[in-house]
């Protein structure tokens, strides 16, 4: 059954920290979008106090593409020994009610008869993850409890917790003040776990997330685990403007205790789809979605 989730508590604590397609919608959004919904800021580069880092990640939380979209990615898992596998992927996206939910599929490309692996990620104040693999249809639609939050996806070296990002919404931080990534002036934040989380898993102090200076985007994060010990960090490779909005290319990942790196390439994506035509439901993860036709996507 591919992919499965695996409870391997020395995996666990590895941490397979895959910042999947869920990035994208921090980091994306029309570099317009972003000016637009900003205040001017004269000294952008300056040190933040309390209140404005509040206010700055209030007005990232709203950041994203817009409307209903698709993207068409690659997974290549690049161990450090051992043989490289691939992995294909979907993913479909929206905003509601409650914040941003998005439906992923992935697939072993060698494999077809392994079945197809699906999510449905509620992103928000009220969090949620639902999982459904057609391989096994009998184990049926549940919901991802939280003691799961961290058991890696099989073979693919990434967990629910990683395609959900909750850490976006933690409403306690510290702020760790500027430095440069990838070139970019960046205000650091240490995330603080809410503590039904810390209660479930000790060793997690928190998630640094990098927010670019300028536009307030997500630039990068990293778990931190005991010690203030860099478990998981990611580096953006190269980005693309589609209908001026930016995506995420190429990103690779790097687990900083084994050296395995794992690369998302996106290599097309279908902005503006009508919204009648997907139901993002955990009901529906039992069915497939409505086809997009290959004159929808813009192939990179």
């Amino acid at each position: 059954m591919l992919p499965s989730l695996i409870s391997d508590q020395r995996r666990l604590k590895s941490l397979r920290f895959f910042l999947f397609f869920v990035l994208i919608v921090g980091f994306a959004g029309s570099e317009a979008e972003a000016q637009r919904r900003l205040p001017q800021r004269p000294i952008p580069y300056t040190e933040l106090e309390q209140e404005e880092g509040v206010a700055r990640l209030r007005e990232m939380r709203q950041l994203g593409i817009t409307g209903v979209y698709s993207l068409l990615a690659e997974v290549r898992v690049m161990p450090r020994r051992g043989k490289e596998s691939r992995f294909q992927g979907q993913v479909w996206g929206t905003r509601n009610e409650i914040g941003p939910i998005y439906r992923y599929e992935f697939w072993d490309r060698e494999n077809a008869e392994k079945g197809t692996l699906r999510f449905l990620v509620q992103n928000g104040e009220d969090r949620s993850i639902w999982v459904f693999d057609t391989a096994d249809s009998e184990a049926g639609l549940r919901e991802i409890p939280i003691e799961e939050l961290f058991t890696p996806i099989e073979g693919m070296e990434f967990t629910p917790f990683d395609l959900q990002l909750p850490f976006i919404y933690w409403e306690h931080f510290s702020y760790e003040g500027l430095s440069r990534v990838r070139g970019r002036s960046s205000h650091g934040f240490l995330m603080k776990p809410p503590q039904a989380l810390a209660e479930a898993f000790p060793w997690l102090e928190g998630v640094r997330m990098f927010l670019d200076a300028e536009f307030n985007a997500m630039t990068g994060a990293e778990i931190v685990g005991e010690k203030g010990k860099v478990l998981r960090a990611f580096n953006i490779i190269d980005i693309k403007r589609v209908d001026d909005q930016w995506l995420l290319k190429t990103v690779d990942y790097r687990n900083e205790t084994s050296g395995d790196k794992t690369r998302l390439s996106i290599g097309a994506a279908a902005l503006g789809l009508e919204e009648h035509r997907f139901r993002f439901t955990p009901e529906m993860l039992e069915e497939p979605f409505p086809a997009i036709s290959r004159d929808e996507f813009v192939i990179f």
